[in-house]
C-alpha cells in the first residue's frame, strides 16, 4: 500500500463522516415534506436537480461552504446536539421503537402515529439548529463571500448529484 494514501484516508474519512452526519440529520428532518413535492423549474425553465439526489435538506448549502466553514458549522452542530454518538444513539432508539411497533402482533395506529410525531419533532429541532448555524454563518459574510457562496450553491443545484457506487 502507498503510505501517502493511507496517511490521507483517516482525515478524509473523518471529514466525510461529519458531512454525512450533518446531512443525514437535515435530510431526515425534511424528507417527509419533500417526498410529495414536484420538481421546480428556475426562471429559465431549467429543471433544478437537487431533488433527484440523496440530499433533500441543507446538504447543498453545506456543500457550497468553504472547507473551513463546513468544519466550523459541523463542530457547532455537534456541540449543540450533544455530539455524534449521542445523535446516532437517539436516532437508533427512535427507529427501534418504530420497528417494534411495526413488528408487533397487535398494531396500535395511534401509538405508531405518536412515535412518528416524536421522531419528526426531534428531527425538526435538529433542523432548526442547523438552520440557525447556516443563517449565522451567512450573515457574518461580506457581500463578496455571499456572492461566492451563491455561485457555488447555484452550481450544486444545477448539476446532477454524484451517485454512490
Amino acid at each position: 500500500m502507498d503510505p501517502e494514501k493511507t496517511a490521507q484516508k483517516p482525515q478524509t474519512s473523518r471529514r466525510i463522516k461529519w458531512i454525512l452526519c450533518i446531512s443525514l440529520a437535515f435530510n431526515l428532518a425534511i424528507a417527509g415534506l419533500i417526498i410529495g413535492a414536484s420538481f421546480r423549474h428556475d426562471k429559465d425553465g431549467a429543471r433544478l436537480r437537487v431533488l433527484r439526489g440523496h440530499d433533500f435538506g441543507f446538504a447543498p448549502y453545506i456543500a457550497a461552504f468553504e472547507h473551513e466553514d463546513r468544519k466550523e458549522i459541523a463542530r457547532a452542530y455537534m456541540k449543540e446536539n450533544g455530539g455524534l454518538r449521542h445523535t446516532r444513539k437517539e436516532i437508533r432508539l427512535e427507529f427501534k421503537k418504530i420497528l417494534t411497533a411495526l413488528e408487533a402482533q397487535t398494531f396500535y395506529p395511534e401509538g405508531f402515529k405518536a412515535l412518528l410525531q416524536a421522531q419528526q419533532s426531534n428531527l425538526a429541532e435538529r433542523q432548526k439548529i442547523g438552520l440557525e448555524l447556516i443563517y449565522y454563518k451567512i450573515v457574518q459574510m461580506d457581500p463578496q463571500e455571499r456572492a461566492q457562496l451563491a455561485k457555488r450553491l447555484d452550481e450544486r443545484l444545477r448539476h446532477k448529484p454524484r451517485s454512490n457506487p
